[in-house]
């Protein structure tokens, strides 16, 4: 499976973007169907920042999983001569 290299940047960056989309606008929205627009914005804002956060905990649990296995080669020995 290839997993995403996804940045701390990148993340910072859609937590912005989702950030002022909460920010009320210099015009406040009159019309239902502008909330709903902008709610269906944010909703695949939070989505994709999910994925984003699921991408990084499977990175994070594969790496302690490659250190775990480096630490079990430096600790075994490589030859036993009797």
């Amino acid at each position: 499976m290839v997993v995403q290299s996804i940045g701390e940047s990148e993340v910072l960056a859609w937590s912005s973007t989702i950030r002022r989309e909460f920010i009320p606008a210099s015009q406040p929205s009159t019309s239902p169907s502008d909330d709903s627009d902008r709610l269906g914005i944010v909703l695949k804002l939070v989505q994709r920042q999910t994925e984003q956060i699921s991408v990084l905990i499977l990175q994070n649990k594969q790496l302690e999983e490659r250190l775990l296995a480096a630490e079990d080669k430096l600790h075994t020995p490589s030859g036993t001569t009797t």
